[in-house]
Order: structure tokens, then sequence, then C-alpha cells
């Protein structure tokens, strides 16, 4: 990840060795509160981290429905789950390793478009919409 790729209210990973053997490791789930440089983010508290210890969130049921997505089903013999929110829809496998995510705006002139990574959604989402995607 780079931090081109964010905006300041993406959720990302932080993660970091906590011991002097590397042997344990801080992980948090957090706000990009400042973007200071080319290579470091302000995360937590003011906190500046580099880059490289900064990753994206996969998106997950919690965190969608965090969001205020609704799971809905739209046939049980598939492997998938699906959430709206709005005109936006995801769908996650059931594997967790394949995301999809569609806009259906009121013209019917719909597309897709794969996302991975909560960040990406909340960037998606601000770009369709103008709106910040915020956890409710």
């Amino acid at each position: 990840m780079t931090v081109q790729e964010l905006r300041i209210g993406n959720y990302v990973r932080a993660s970091n060795p906590a011991g002097e053997d590397d042997s344990e490791w801080i992980n948090i789930h957090c706000k990009v509160e400042a973007i200071p440089s080319k290579t470091h983010v302000q995360v937590i508290d003011g906190m500046i981290w580099s880059m490289e210890w900064i990753t994206g969130i996969e998106i997950s049921d919690e965190w969608l429905i965090k969001f205020g997505f609704e799971k809905w089903l739209l046939d049980s013999n598939e492997n998938c789950s699906y959430y709206k929110l709005g005109v936006l829809n995801l769908m996650i496998s059931d594997s967790g390793h394949s995301y999809g995510c569609s806009f259906e705006p009121e013209n019917n002139n719909s597309w897709f478009t794969e996302v991975q990574y909560v960040h990406q959604l909340q960037n998606l989402y601000f770009a369709l919409t103008g709106e910040e995607l915020e956890v409710i």
C-alpha cells in the first residue's frame, strides 16, 4: 500500500513489533488523521507511522455492518454474501477471498469493480456519493 491510496478518515491496520525479538506484534485498526509526507501517516492520537507498518483491513461482515450495510441473500445456492447500502451493492464469497462492488444509480447504468480493503471501499463510496462512509 502507498500513501497515495489513502485519504484522511480511512481505516487502516497499523502493525509494529512490540518486543525486542519481534516475537510480539501490535496490530491496531485505526483511522488516518493526517498525511504529513509521502512515506508516513498520522494515526492513533497523533502518532506518525511509516507506511511500511500500515496495511489495509480486509473487508468483512463485521466492517460492512459497522458502515450500515444490510446483509441479504440473493440465492441460497450461491456461495456468497450480499450487502447493500443505498445504490451500492457488495458481494463477498464465502471463502472470503473474492470481493465485488456494483453501483446502480437511478438510470440503471450499473458497473462492477473489485475491492478488497476497507479504505478502498471508503474511497469508492466517497467518489460515487460525495459522502464519507463512516462507522455508525
